[in-house]
Order: C-alpha cells, then sequence, then structure tokens
C-alpha cells in the first residue's frame, strides 16, 4: 500500500491479487501478469510460462480479468509476461506472439513487459540468448500490432539475470 501511494504501478499477478488492489484502490491505473500458455527453461524451476507454472493469470481468464476491473474502476494499462529462463529464440517469439494477440484484446493497454527466455551462458556447452536476433524476430509483430489495432505499444524487458549473471 505504501509503495503505490507513492506512485509505483502495481502488476497484479493472479485473480486474487487484482481483487485485493482494486478493494483498496479502486478507480485507478494497475498493470497484469499474462501466462501467455506456453514458457522456456531448462527445468520446472526456470519455465514460469505455460500449464506447469504457478505464475501470471491464466490467459484464457482474461474475461474474469475484466469482471474485477470492472468492478473496481480499474484501468488496465500494462500487461507482463515472463516465460522462464530459456535459450531458444523460437520460443520467445512465439510466446511474444502470444502476448501481442492477448494485448489486442485488452483496449487500454498501452505497455507490454515480455519477460524471461533471455539464458546467460553459465557453462561452456551452454548458448547465451543474442538479444539482437530475439529483438529482430519480434519487431514486425509490434509494426503489425500498430496497423492492426490502431495504438503503439511501449515495450519494456525484464532481462534479469541475463545483466548480472557473470558480474
Amino acid at each position: 500500500k505504501t509503495l503505490i501511494e507513492q506512485g509505483v504501478l502495481y502488476n497484479a499477478c493472479s485473480l486474487q491479487q487484482l481483487k485485493v488492489y482494486g478493494q483498496i484502490f479502486p478507480n485507478t491505473e494497475v498493470s497484469v501478469r499474462i501466462n501467455p500458455g506456453l514458457g522456456s527453461g531448462s527445468s520446472n524451476r526456470t519455465n514460469v510460462g505455460g500449464p506447469s507454472a504457478s505464475f501470471g493469470i491464466w490467459y484464457e481468464y482474461l474475461n474474469q480479468v475484466y469482471e474485477v476491473a470492472d468492478r473496481y474502476g480499474l484501468k488496465i494499462t500494462g500487461m507482463h509476461t515472463h516465460i522462464g529462463s530459456g535459450s531458444d529464440p523460437e520460443i520467445w517469439v512465439r510466446c511474444a506472439h502470444l502476448a501481442l494477440d492477448t494485448a489486442g484484446k485488452m483496449p487500454e493497454v498501452q505497455r507490454i513487459s515480455l519477460g524471461g527466455g533471455y539464458k546467460v551462458a553459465r557453462m561452456p556447452d551452454e548458448k547465451t540468448a543474442d538479444l539482437q536476433e530475439i529483438g529482430n524476430k519480434i519487431l514486425p509483430a509490434f509494426f503489425d500490432f500498430e496497423k492492426k489495432y490502431g495504438r503503439k505499444l511501449h515495450l519494456e524487458i525484464e532481462p534479469g539475470t541475463y545483466l548480472v549473471a557473470n558480474a
């Protein structure tokens, strides 16, 4: 509550969190974490998207998200996804497309945060994710989104350990 009162934008990771937020801060702006239905990671501990993950609101529950939002007058302006720490850029790109499809159903979303999938090689046989390769593969989808929905999304990324793993 203290952080939100100081201007921090809250990111609800479950329907229950969204409900509690709405009860405390009705008629405000909020972000939601959506599980896009697919994740990436070398183990169940590093794969935080898809059916086995306990993180984020399942993408098929979007109607329930808006039921809660309508009940408390919440404006959902941000959407966050985090898929895990796998290094396969193709899975990351597929998840980004799934996230954009979901954002297309959320008319007030202005920001999309795509987290995870930025693997850092810690052992000689591992491969570090190539952020240029990943970015170049998803950029056209953002332009297509803008044409299709008439709004430009602000992209945020959550690189996690990518920035500090080898520090």
